[in-house]
């Protein structure tokens, strides 16, 4: 095989390679670690390799489960004005979307639902 053969091939599979993961999301599971208030608020939503938020969500569900509005918002604030609170970059590479956290309440004003949904927001 001739040299410039070879290096077209070894550019087009890297090529292929990296349009391959701007198609198929290559997943993370961040290590989870308990929640902490002073780290929540700390976390800083737009900085890329900040995932602090998504490490603390499994306990954070554990901890608001059954928590009223006023229960959630004392222990992380008040949410945006869609409701939402932020978790940082979404876990998947390459890093698009925002992960933000979105908490439903029942009539009674308990939390209901708590969900992980991503969306792009500037």
């Amino acid at each position: 095989m001739k040299r410039s053969t070879f290096i077209i091939l070894l550019a087009l599979l890297v090529v292929v390679l990296l349009g391959l993961f701007y198609i198929i999301p290559v997943g993370y599971k961040p290590k989870q670690i308990q929640f902490d208030t002073v780290a929540w608020e700390k976390a800083d939503c737009k900085v890329v390799r900040t995932r602090i938020r998504q490490q603390m969500l499994n306990d954070l569900k554990n901890k608001i489960s059954n928590s009223t509005k006023a229960e959630v918002v004392q222990l992380l604030g008040e949410p945006d004005k869609y409701g939402q609170y932020c978790l940082g970059p979404e876990p998947f590479f390459p890093p698009i979307d925002t992960a933000w956290l979105e908490i439903n309440y029942n009539e009674n004003n308990q939390v209901s639902r708590v969900d992980t949904i991503r969306i792009y927001r500037n």
